[in-house]
């Protein structure tokens, strides 16, 4: 079973190799810096979440 940080991780990677392969190399790397962002950002917020609840246990 996967985690959510590794679906996202792989749903990140299907994007920018599959749907995204004819984009000027710029557009392509605009992309990857969204993607890591929206990573980095989905990764603080679950591991805040997660670090909440065990305070509430």
């Amino acid at each position: 079973m996967r985690t959510r940080r590794e679906t996202l991780y792989v749903s990140c990677e299907f994007l920018s190799d599959v749907k995204f392969t004819n984009l000027t190399a710029n557009s392509a790397l605009n992309l990857k810096v969204s993607q890591a962002e929206f990573s980095l950002r989905y990764e603080i917020k679950t591991d805040y979440r997660e670090m909440i609840l065990n305070v509430l246990k």
